[in-house]
C-alpha cells in the first residue's frame, strides 16, 4: 500500500510541476532507464575544515516567508504535514522514495516559502544512508569524515532566486557542527545549471565519472582530473 501511495504521489508531483507533456517524458525516461542508462558526471568536493565564518545574512534570498528546516526521520515529515507544510521527495526520479531514505539515515535540508516546499537537498553520513538515496556508489571515505550530498531539487517557481546557494550555506554549517571534514557529490555534465553553479558555491571539480547500466549489470568508473 505504501509503495502505491508513494508512486501516486510521485506521478502527481511531476504532473503539477511539468504538466502532462512533462509527465509523459519522465515516464518514458523512467521506462527506458529500467533497461539501459549511460551518463557522465563531474565529481565535486568541498573542504569543511577550512569553512570560513561568513555572514548568513549575505546568503538569505530576498523572498518573503522563507524558512529552513532539517528533516532527520519519518517522524519529522509527519510533523511538517501536521503543520500543513508540504514535504515531498520532489525528485524527477520515480524510483526515489523519501521515507525509505529517511529510514536509511539520510537527512533532508529543506527551504520553505510560507507552507510551500521551495528547495530540498539530501545528505548522507554513511554508506547505508547513501544507498537509501538511490544514488550511484561514488567513492566516499565515510570513516574519515567525508559526507555525500545529492538528490537536489528547486521548485521551478523559485529558481534563479539564490535558494540553492542559501541551502548549501546552511547545509555546510550543519555538517561542520557535526564534525564532518568534507562533503562530496557529483553533477551531470548535461545539467548546465548545476555545472555553472559549482564555482558559485566554491566547490572544486576533482574528477569525472562514467555510469553504465544494462538491466541489472552496473558499472561506475571514476577518473581523477590531471593538472591542466
Amino acid at each position: 500500500m505504501h509503495e502505491l501511495k508513494w508512486l501516486a504521489g510521485r506521478v502527481s508531483g511531476v504532473y503539477r510541476e511539468r504538466g502532462l507533456p512533462g509527465l509523459l517524458r519522465r515516464g518514458f525516461a523512467f521506462l527506458l532507464c529500467c533497461f539501459f542508462e549511460y551518463r557522465t558526471f563531474y565529481l565535486t568536493g568541498y573542504n569543511l575544515e577550512s569553512l570560513p565564518q561568513l555572514d548568513e545574512a549575505a546568503f538569505v534570498p530576498r523572498v518573503d516567508g522563507l524558512s529552513f528546516r532539517v528533516v532527520c526521520s519519518n517522524k519529522d515529515p509527519d510533523a511538517l504535514e501536521a503543520e500543513c507544510l508540504e514535504f515531498a521527495s520532489a525528485s524527477g526520479d520515480f524510483r526515489f522514495d523519501a521515507r525509505r531514505a529517511l529510514d536509511g539515515g539520510a537527512i533532508a535540508c529543506c527551504i520553505y516559502v510560507g507552507k510551500e516546499l521551495a528547495s530540498i537537498g539530501w545528505i548522507a553520513l554513511t554508506r547505508h544512508a547513501m544507498d537509501s538515496l538511490n544514488e550511484r556508489r561514488m567513492r566516499i571515505d565515510f570513516a574519515r569524515g567525508e559526507s555525500f550530498t545529492g538528490n537536489m531539487w528547486t521548485n521551478p517557481k523559485y529558481r534563479g532566486m539564490g535558494l540553492r546557494l542559501y541551502r548549501m550555506y546552511k547545509k555546510r554549517r550543519l555538517l561542520a557542527e557535526k564534525g564532518i571534514k568534507a562533503t562530496r557529490g557529483y553533477a551531470a555534465k548535461r545539467n548546465v545549471d548545476a555545472v555553472r553553479g559549482i564555482g558559485r558555491i566554491d566547490s572544486t571539480v576533482d574528477g569525472e565519472a562514467r555510469y553504465l547500466r544494462i538491466l541489472w549489470w552496473k558499472s561506475w568508473r571514476e577518473t581523477p582530473l590531471t593538472q591542466g
